[in-house]
């Protein structure tokens, strides 16, 4: 009957698990073991009153009889300090910068101590933001045992550096739309043994990407939108990055035929996005075949691809999804003679049905 009754309260939300311990010493136990049990709670659906009442929020969480609760937790930045000792024992397993229109002004945080692996997001986007800072101060405060790291917060993202990064071995990294510069790059380097994932779209800061050569155990790297990149950052990249899965490179408007042609040596690649990169022709469509893994491409608006291009696009071994959109040497007609084609292809061209109008009765009475 006991396990019946674990059963039962692994479904309850934490609220009404904190309500079901007041009926007896017996639920009170079995309310303690639930909520030891859970992995995270956000504090945002589950409690929301504590999220306009700080005091509420800070008396939830001082209470002794909840040392167990809230592998994540949402806390005023102005408590972060006091409530450290009292998170300690927690087991952190994901903390969370979360910036929306009731919480704004809330901050997550998680003890150096006990935290076995932290995912640590910080989301909203757009200027309604601009009054909640997040910057290196509070990022300062992050555990060393972080290892998946995202940062979008729009207006509110207030980092120019990455100093906040020494001494962790980050295994995911997501810092799009900040203000880091390419020399701030230099301090992925000590992550460059655990570093999987980067995300640095948007990073307009970001004229010399060539400090990523040297992440060599890179499988995902997202470069988007960044024009200024160039084709000697790119080259070095290719080169000291081999074990890519997915690369991605739209409006990367600099990058010419004088590197895109390196993405050929990317063996492992199975993901590539050019969108946008006027730099692509055929030639460079000619070195992808080489990626012998490649399943999804996107070339849309690569205005240099010609027939010749998409052909041998087509024949790639493995290509499932292909983004033609923009590109004029594209039509139906040019698919008739392929010998293979993607599963999915998205373009320009639809099929318009041919409507036959009816010749209207006349109108005269003979």
């Amino acid at each position: 009957m006991e396990d019946a009754w674990a059963y039962v309260f692994s479904y309850l939300p934490p609220r009404e698990i904190l309500k079901c311990e007041r009926v007896s010493k017996a639920w009170r136990q079995r309310a303690h073991r639930a909520l030891h049990q859970m992995d995270d709670v956000d504090f945002e659906p589950d409690f929301p009153g504590a999220l306009a009442d700080s005091a509420r929020l800070e008396r939830i969480l001082r209470e002794e009889k909840n040392e167990k609760f809230g592998r994540h937790c949402c806390v005023p930045p102005v408590y972060i300090w006091p409530l450290c000792a009292g998170l300690c024992g927690r087991r952190l397993r994901k903390v969370t910068f979360r910036v929306t229109p009731r919480n704004e002004k809330y901050a997550v945080f998680a003890s150096e101590h006990h935290v076995t692996r932290a995912v640590v997001e910080a989301l909203g986007r757009g200027q309604v933001f601009d009054h909640f800072v997040l910057d290196e101060s509070i990022l300062l405060l992050l555990p060393i045992s972080i290892r998946d790291l995202s940062i979008s917060a729009g207006g509110s993202l207030k980092i120019t550096n990455l100093n906040f990064l020494k001494g962790k071995l980050i295994e995911s990294l997501s810092l799009q739309r900040s203000l880091v510069s390419s020399a701030d790059l230099t301090e992925l380097e000590a992550m460059a043994p655990s570093l999987t994932t980067l995300d640095l779209s948007s990073c307009l800061n970001i004229t010399d990407g060539s400090a990523l050569g040297k992440l060599n155990n890179l499988r995902y790297l997202y470069l988007g939108n960044n024009r200024d990149l160039s084709d000697e950052s790119l080259l070095r990249i290719c080169a000291g990055c081999p074990r890519l899965q997915h690369l991605s490179l739209d409006n990367c408007s600099l990058l010419s035929s004088i590197s895109l042609p390196a993405l050929g040596g990317l063996s492992e690649l199975e993901w590539l996005c050019l969108a946008g990169v006027s730099g692509v022709d055929d030639s460079v469509l000619q070195a992808l075949a080489n990626c012998r893994q490649l399943q999804t491409l996107d070339i849309k608006f690569c205005r240099k691809v010609t027939e010749v291009g998409l052909m041998i696009v087509f024949d790639f071994p493995v290509l499932f999804h292909l983004e033609v959109q923009g590109v004029r040497a594209y039509s139906k007609e040019l698919l008739l003679h392929a010998r293979r084609l993607p599963k999915t292809i998205l373009s320009d061209f639809t099929d318009t049905p041919v409507f036959i109008v009816p010749t209207l009765p006349s109108a005269v009475v003979g």
